[in-house]
This record gives C-alpha cells, sequence and structure tokens, in this order.
C-alpha cells in the first residue's frame, strides 16, 4: 500500500512553497 499520508503532506507543503513564490 502506498503512504499516501506522505503524499498528501507533500502535496500541501508543495502547495504552500509554490503560494508562496507567487506571493
Amino acid at each position: 500500500m502506498l503512504p499516501l499520508g506522505m503524499y498528501f503532506v507533500n502535496s500541501i507543503l508543495s502547495h504552500s512553497w509554490f503560494s508562496v513564490c507567487w506571493l
């Protein structure tokens, strides 16, 4: 089974980073 938890966290962190970059 794939670590969906880690994937979800990574996605959130990536989105946050992109938001900061865009701002």
